[in-house]
């Protein structure tokens, strides 16, 4: 029965934490997406470019000269409207896929405790887990062919880099995923052995 309880506390706090989540992340979509990326790179101000002392607003005729420049260099590519919704329903959908993912492993690890899994890997959190996996490389891949419009922008720009050290981590984590699941076995104990 404790047990019972105990998993029900859990439920409930998770949907409290995801009620608290959206209520932070719904109005994102309405801020802009510019960074001072762009203004380094000049050594501009945003009014240089921008209509708007912050940045925003139409551009002005020295923003449009910027942004066929980058246009030319391959650093730019824009979305119509449609690929941005596309955009951001994808992304939306790699963020709770990711958040669903590390609550699997905190779960089985703070949860469940080791005593747990000693009978071996929990299967429903280990299906769980590897869809979160699949999502979050498909997800993931789309999301950085809309960003990226060259692989010049993965070393040259701060966002590229940073998205290069993400997918690192990535391949870290699926790498650890493959090794426990395949090689180490759902015994705790290596199949080969």
């Amino acid at each position: 029965m404790n047990t019972i309880l105990r998993f029900h506390y859990h439920i409930a706090m998770n949907k409290w934490l995801l009620n608290i989540c959206l209520l932070i992340l719904i109005p994102l979509p309405s801020i802009s997406f510019a960074t001072e990326e762009y203004a380094n790179q000049t050594g501009q101000e945003c009014i240089k470019c921008h209509t708007k002392a912050l940045g925003s607003g139409p551009l002005t005729k020295a923003g449009e000269d910027f942004l066929n420049e980058m246009k030319i260099k391959g650093l730019y590519r824009p979305l119509k409207n449609t690929q941005k919704v596309v955009r951001f329903i994808i992304g939306y959908l790699h963020i709770m896929t990711g958040i669903v993912w590390f609550g699997t492993i905190l779960y089985v690890h703070l949860i469940l405790k080791p005593a747990y899994a000693a009978r071996g890997l929990p299967k429903a959190e280990l299906i769980l887990g590897w869809v979160s996996i699949i999502i979050m490389a498909i997800t993931g891949t789309l999301l950085t062919i809309a960003r990226i419009p060259s692989w010049k922008m993965l070393y040259m720009t701060k966002f590229g880099i940073l998205l290069s050290i993400k997918i690192f981590l990535f391949l870290i984590m699926l790498s650890s995923a493959l090794i426990v699941t395949f090689f180490i076995g759902p015994s705790g104990v290596n199949p080969i052995v």
